[in-house]
């Protein structure tokens, strides 16, 4: 056994570092702050660790009525006792530039690696139940080809935590989609130097964490490359959403110390971030982002449909499960490497 010196991150130009530190003054330090009596440490792992069906639609629609709509002009940051940030909203925070540009680049992915959805609007071959973004063939026949999931990153295998990560089935399941995911990442690229300056500004901690992280996984598993937004990646993974509803749910493998990173792209109505847990809801467009602790956070999204009949809704989840962090964190010292 043998530790190994990692590269260390690279270092954010000091363009980058300003931003952030503005980013943290204006939107950050004068955000609407509400704290909640919660220990987000602990919290996560006192709740049930297997998804509950615990919100039908009813429910769902009852919750996003009774939630307060939080401004679409003002961040908002809930903190819970520790100070800690456990949400925030950052509403038009993106460059236009950066949501044009990523638009574009899904719009291109999607049209070149279509979801095969049945014509008769039966769940596509292979489908299996997710109760967070469950087959509708309502939206099958509004979207056809459009419809679907994909996941872009690093994660290990459900249940089998002392194997290898690999890179997801979804980005080297063809040579169409591995080259159409490394035209999709060389473009994402502004959206990931913009959220690690937003990250940064919210949680320098958390975030440089990520950062080390990040830079241990590309030495140990340099395969991650062809799924990496940059040398400014702070998450393993990507959850590509489109034209998807979003239901009640915790995302329970997430990062008991990190954030999942919200964007959505598109021409779309309602579609409101609901969080039931904290009462709150927040109008998610284009241009804002939501960083969450979604492993101890339930949260959906409302009703939404196209504008003028035909816009559509794209959306990226950035995340990385724990159990990877863990894997890698053993490999770092020295437990599974060998000489």
């Amino acid at each position: 056994m043998t530790h190994h010196a990692i590269p260390p991150p690279a270092v954010p130009p000091k363009s980058d570092r300003d931003r952030a530190s503005a980013i943290h003054a204006e939107r950050v330090q004068n955000a609407t702050t509400e704290h909640y009596d919660l220990h987000s440490r602990t919290h996560a792992s006192s709740l049930p660790s297997t998804q509950q069906p615990e919100f039908d639609v009813g429910l769902e629609r009852l919750e996003a009525e009774n939630a307060e709509t939080m401004s679409a002009d003002k961040s908002f940051i809930a903190r819970d006792r520790e100070n800690c940030p456990i949400l925030a909203y950052f509403p038009k925070v993106l460059d236009p530039t950066t949501v044009d540009a990523t638009y574009s680049a899904l719009d291109k992915y999607v049209t070149a690696t279509p979801f095969k959805n049945s014509p008769d609007s039966e769940p596509p071959e292979n489908y299996k139940p997710d109760q967070r973004h469950p087959f509708d063939p309502n939206l099958v026949l509004s979207f056809g080809d459009r419809l679907g999931i994909r996941h872009c990153g690093m994660w290990l295998s459900t249940g089998h935590s002392n194997e290898a990560p690999f890179v997801s089935h979804d980005v080297i399941r063809t040579a169409t989609f591995l080259r159409a995911t490394a035209t999709l990442f060389q473009h994402l690229r502004l959206l990931t130097v913009e959220l690690s300056i937003l990250f940064c500004a919210l949680d320098c901690r958390a975030w440089s964490a990520a950062r080390l992280f990040v830079a241990a996984l590309k030495y140990f598993h340099p395969e991650f490359d062809s799924c990496s937004g940059g040398i400014f990646e702070c998450w393993a993974h990507r959850a590509l959403l489109f034209n998807l509803d979003t239901h009640a749910h915790r995302d329970l493998r997430d990062d008991r110390n990190g954030y999942a990173a919200i964007a959505v792209f598109g021409s779309f109505t309602g579609g409101e971030f609901v969080v039931p847990q904290l009462k709150v809801k927040f109008p998610f467009q284009p241009g804002d982002i939501i960083f969450i602790k979604g492993q101890m956070l339930h949260h959906f999204v409302t009703p939404w449909k196209g504008k003028e009949g035909k816009g559509e809704r794209f959306c990226i989840t950035h995340f990385t499960h724990q159990g990877l962090i863990d894997f890698v964190g053993r490999e770092v010292s020295g437990q599974t490497v060998e000489q």
